[in-house]
């Protein structure tokens, strides 16, 4: 089952025809995200949202966050212990539409 991923205070659900942006967690510790999201200024050690306790990993995880405005453009986040998504670096001029599409972490690992 999907969930509502609450979203940091830069960033807001991108809308239609795209899903919200959502997480869930299989049952096996598999945590997985979807959706796009706008945000205000793109920058490096921005929080994007920030997941319950209940999925939070035990370490660092480092994702890959694509560009819903073009496939070729892709940026480094990490999943924090504190369940904070940060996007890392980018590798644009500050347009950038994240997208977590493809996006999964194991929380036993």
């Amino acid at each position: 089952m999907w969930n509502a991923l609450p979203l940091g205070t830069n960033s807001s659900n991108f809308g239609d025809p795209y899903d919200p942006a959502e997480y869930a967690e299989d049952g096996f510790g598999m945590v997985y995200l979807r959706g796009v999201i706008n945000l205000a200024n793109a920058g490096e050690n921005m929080v994007l949202g920030t997941l319950p306790e209940a999925v939070w990993p035990k370490k660092r995880k480092l994702i890959t966050v694509r560009d819903g405005n073009t496939v070729s453009v892709s940026a480094l986040a990490s999943v924090e212990t504190n369940g904070e998504i940060v996007l890392l670096s980018i590798a644009s001029d500050g347009e950038f539409t994240p997208s977590f599409y493809e996006c999964h972490y194991d929380l036993q690992a």
